[in-house]
């Protein structure tokens, strides 16, 4: 069974059908549905990470195939880091203006995530 497949079968379990886990999740149905068939990777973190949410599994698990529940405080103390540094990681082949990027350039990223990270525990302290 493939992840999507997965996935489709959790929703339609705790939901009743797709369509109604997009309503509970507040996204648009013809969004989860395409996400479901194009695949996981091919969705935007922003949607992974809202439907990751609503169903409580970890989302760097979903992004190598594996439905992982996880606990809430976990998920909130981790998330962003585990999650924004995991899919610049997995991202051979992604495009910015139609022009497949070069690893120099996510990692020009990924180093302004860190960068932006620190700021914010900085500030925090």
């Amino acid at each position: 069974m493939t992840t999507e497949e997965s996935l489709r079968q959790i929703m339609i379990q705790r939901y009743g059908s797709v369509k109604e886990f997009a309503t509970a999740a507040n996204m648009p149905c013809e969004t989860v549905y395409a996400i479901l068939k194009r695949g996981v990777l091919r969705a935007g973190l922003a949607n992974i990470i809202q439907i990751c949410e609503r169903l409580g599994i970890s989302a760097d698990g979903l992004a190598v195939g594996r439905i992982v529940p996880v606990d809430k405080d976990y998920r909130q103390k981790t998330e962003i880091e585990e999650v924004l540094h995991f899919f610049l990681g997995n991202l051979d082949g992604v495009t910015l203006d139609g022009i497949p990027m070069t690893q120099e350039e996510i990692q020009s990223i990924q180093d302004s995530i860190d960068s932006a990270l620190f700021l914010i525990r900085r500030k925090r302290q």
